[in-house]
């Protein structure tokens, strides 16, 4: 790229170039100097943002699902993993804050970089109250009843089995859910934010996009959050065991699309998806 600079007369000034020549010009008539080629920094180039609202102890980010950073305090960060031009980033809470318990969430999460550094990305912390609050309905209306209300978040999965106020099942799409007999809802799997983005809303396995697929098994009561089975790490194998044979250590692979639906005696059945397999293949599963 070149700029054209036009000066008006009577004006003395220094130009310096894109290629640090310098001209010294003095005149009592109208120029134009052409300055350049200008040139974008090659890069790398850092991603951070700000934290704001932090309380608690513990805090830590990750980028990409591999990069991570620990927050201490509000303000300014940056990972020190560094990325081209082009490079697909996604920036998730992976350790949320404890004494007090916070819940933070991310906005400006992800994206590609361009030809500057990422310094945008906002992370914001609130406390978690006691109990879970109170949600009042109308009829033919909705209540957010919890979650964020940004795209892109990471679960929250706290002890397996325990319920808790602070848990949260990630961000995802194409889940697969059951109502049992009580009355609770359950959720299994799905696919979570992609990272490199490209992607469509239902196809995470698409050119340009890192699919986060999930075999994770989440109960709901009405008030709070369990993480009841699974893995809370993305894209698992299937484990299928022997057909026809129950066993502790079976478990479906990350999958989304799946079918569900529940029989007469309450169990909990599940077909097919897009997922992966014991052989850890990606593809339709039946």
């Amino acid at each position: 790229m070149s700029v054209r600079v036009n000066f008006p007369a009577n004006l003395l000034f220094f130009a310096l170039s894109a290629s640090t020549a310098v001209s010294i010009l003095g005149c009592n008539s109208s120029h134009s100097v052409n300055i350049g080629p200008v040139h974008p920094s090659p890069g790398p180039y850092t991603v951070g943002g700000t934290v704001a609202g932090l309380t608690g102890n513990g805090l830590v980010l990750q980028m990409n699902a591999g990069s991570n950073l620990e927050i201490g305090l509000n303000g300014s960060f940056s990972f020190a993993t560094l990325l081209q031009a082009g490079d697909a980033y996604l920036v998730t809470v992976l350790i949320q804050p404890t004494n007090p318990a916070e819940a933070c969430i991310v906005t400006n999460a992800g994206g590609s970089v361009g030809q500057t550094d990422i310094s945008n990305v906002q992370v914001t912390c609130s406390a978690v109250p006691a109990s879970a609050p109170a949600i009042s309905t109308a009829q033919g209306q909705w209540t957010w009843g919890g979650g964020a209300n940004v795209p892109n978040q990471a679960g929250v999965y706290g002890t397996q089995g325990t319920p808790s106020i602070a848990n949260v099942p990630g961000a995802r799409s194409g889940a697969v859910s059951w109502t049992d007999l009580s009355g609770n809802l359950w959720l299994f799997g799905g696919a979570g934010p992609s990272i490199g983005g490209g992607c469509r809303l239902m196809d995470p396995l698409c050119l340009g996009g890192t699919a986060q697929l999930y075999n994770d098994l989440w109960k709901f009561d009405g008030s709070e959050w369990t993480w009841a089975g699974g893995s809370d790490t993305a894209n698992q194998k299937s484990v299928y065991g022997t057909m026809g044979t129950a066993g502790a250590d079976n478990m479906p692979g990350a999958r989304y699309g799946a079918v569900s639906w529940r029989d007469a005696a309450g169990n909990f059945w599940l077909f097919g998806g897009i997922g992966i397999d014991s052989k850890g293949q990606t593809g339709p599963l039946h």
